[in-house]
């Protein structure tokens, strides 16, 4: 009887194995959704109020400013109750 090398006889099992894994079929961790899920409705934001020490300025959301006071500097902005 023939002896084969130890580097013949690892050489064919993996060539068996990599010929295996070919037929084998894989099954997905998970399906993914042929639609992209719905995203919730993006509220506008509201406008920031910015102290300079120039004064106090609105910024809009679409980025219009509008100066509401200009007659000395604002180091501190504390947000009250609206009773409107």
């Amino acid at each position: 009887m023939r002896k084969f090398s130890s580097q013949v006889v690892l050489t064919l099992f993996i060539c068996f194995f990599i010929v295996l894994s070919g037929f084998a079929k894989t099954k997905p961790l998970y399906k993914l959704s042929e639609k992209a899920p719905e995203k919730p409705p993006v509220k506008p934001l509201s406008p920031i109020l910015t102290g300079t020490d120039r004064g106090l300025i609105r910024v809009s959301s679409n980025g219009m400013t509008e100066i509401l006071w200009n007659e000395g500097s604002v180091s501190n902005i504390i947000k009250t109750q609206s009773k409107m």
